[in-house]
């Protein structure tokens, strides 16, 4: 038998690592025992079989092979009855093919500490708390209020005042902790790896000139994170009475945002690292009980035109297939734009474009847009040569930009994103307005085009000319009255948005990578 500490020692591995092997099953749960003499300030140590080195030995092959570290895991789970000589002679691509039991996935049902396989982001015993990708907090436990951020009503409504850095470097609470500049040098490694210094610097808008050159410098100082799964450090932190007490802080990284979970010393991590390497599982537990926030945001309704007859003259079977086949196409085109997605009734859509770190997401509304107007020119095409179908596919697009409240609501496991405000009710009118697959979007979300992009973006009105044919009257904007008869009974709908001045985007151009 050799310690955890020797097992890091031999193979060259962080403790983040090995706990995040154990998590995936690749390494069986240690025997926790009482720590040996000369092993100061830690309670139990792990012991593994020797054959652990060799597991370990064989996990680096594979990566290096370019397996992920799932796919790794099923195949290890294959040969796990084997002798350790025999794990060196397995054949990847059969090992690939036989999903991982669910044995092997799990962990032993007794636990040498406190904590157990049931936890949950609800029951971290030590401050926790998630940053999205502005390194804005969107979700925290009262271990992390008391100890760190000392929130009050403020928090609550602009983004930009959850800047962690605005509230670590603002709140009095958190320079009582005796590790305060470590615990600012790691959030600065973590944010370096998801931002440039300049995006960075956008993050924080609310804080002093003096802060700002601190943290200008402590950008350049560090190292970006690794590539690891979770990363680990270990912290003093004071509690009320002025005690020191020893945690171990874990950092996971999500498409969303950045996990922090502080583990006391003395609790065995594997149910914590089991618990982070359900991704899906976190994430949904976070966005159930993220908290509203009053953030600026660009709006997007898009409706398939003539749906209802569309509807009627195909097959139920054709009908669900093209509505598919048009998710399917959109699902890429958003996620390359970092849309969230929200609520809506019937076949169309709504997504949400909010700020992000390295891009603008006035410009990603934009893009976005651009890219389902192509696409349902292509799947007309696809659809007529395969359906002999005479149908165009026409997506009516509606943009808005304003500052709203966005949170969520959830039945049972179902999250669903909404914002409360006009901007959405705005939007989803314009989408009606919108004819043969056009965008339309307000003044107020296309005066913020960034200067550097107002050449790749063409709008304005288009009217008939003397011939009757349609010339379009570039950078220029129209209210809505101005543009349909509102007596009419199927423009009575718009009375609401009578007043708002509106431009159609005939073209984006989309700069190569």
């Amino acid at each position: 038998m050799i310690s955890s500490k020797e097992v890091m020692e031999r193979a060259g591995i962080s403790r983040a690592t090995l706990n995040n092997y154990i998590g995936l099953g690749i390494l069986k749960r240690p025997n926790v025992l009482s720590a040996v003499e000369g092993e100061p300030g830690v309670p139990r140590l792990g012991f593994f079989p020797e054959s652990a080195l060799t597991t370990i030995e064989k996990v680096k092959q594979l990566k290096s092979e370019g397996n992920s570290m799932s796919e790794i895991a099923d195949m290890l789970s294959r040969v796990e009855d084997s002798e350790p000589a025999d794990l060196l002679n397995t054949g990847s691509t059969e090992a690939k093919a036989t999903p991982k039991s669910a044995e092997r996935r799990g962990f032993e049902t007794e636990s040498p500490t406190s904590l157990s396989v049931a936890l949950s982001v609800d029951n971290i015993p030590g401050p926790a708390f998630m940053l999205n990708n502005n390194f804005e907090l969107t979700w925290w436990n009262e271990y992390a209020e008391d100890t760190f951020f000392e929130l009050d009503r403020i928090i609550d409504r602009d983004i930009a005042a959850r800047n962690v850095f605005h509230l670590l470097l603002n709140r009095e609470q958190a320079h009582k902790l005796v590790n305060f500049a470590q615990l600012l040098e790691v959030t600065m490694r973590a944010a370096k790896k998801r931002m440039d210094q300049k995006a960075l610097a956008k993050a924080y808008p609310l804080l002093e000139a003096e802060d700002v050159q601190l943290l200008s410098g402590l950008y350049e100082q560090v190292e970006a994170m690794g590539d690891e799964d979770i990363i680990h450090h270990t912290f003093e932190i004071n509690d009320d009475e002025g005690n020191e007490q020893a945690y171990t802080l874990y950092i996971c990284f999500f498409r969303e945002g950045v996990f922090f979970s502080f583990l006391p010393a003395d609790e065995d991590s594997a149910a914590l690292v089991q618990m982070l390497s359900q991704r899906s599982q976190v994430m949904q537990d976070i966005m159930k009980k993220r908290r509203p926030f009053l953030t600026n945001l660009v709006t997007m309704v898009a409706d398939l035109q003539s749906s209802m007859s569309i509807c009627s003259e195909l097959p139920a079977e054709e009908y669900f297939e093209l509505i598919n086949d048009i998710w399917q196409g959109a699902e890429p085109i958003f996620r390359r734009y970092k849309a969230t997605h929200g609520k809506h009734v019937g076949d169309g859509m709504v997504y949400y474009f909010l700020p992000q770190p390295n891009s603008d997401y006035i410009t990603n509304a934009l893009f976005c847009a651009h890219e389902l107007k192509e696409l349902m020119i292509k799947m007309t095409k696809e659809w007529k040569a395969r359906k002999n179908w005479g149908h165009d596919l026409k997506l009516n697009i509606g943009l808005n930009e304003g500052q709203e409240w966005f949170g969520t609501y959830h039945a049972g496991t179902h999250i669903e994103f909404t914002v409360l405000g006009d901007t959405i009710n705005h939007a989803s009118r314009l989408s009606d307005f919108a004819r043969e697959g056009g965008i339309w979007a307000t003044k107020g979300m296309l005066s913020k085009i960034k200067r550097e992009m107002r050449d790749s973006v063409r709008y304005g009105i288009q009217r008939k000319n003397a011939e009757g044919l349609y010339i379009l009257s570039k950078d220029l904007f129209a209210q809505v009255a101005n543009l349909i008869d509102l007596d009419e009974g199927k423009h009575y709908k718009f009375k609401d948005i009578a007043a708002l001045p509106v431009a159609e985007v005939v073209d984006v151009i989309i700069p190569e990578n």
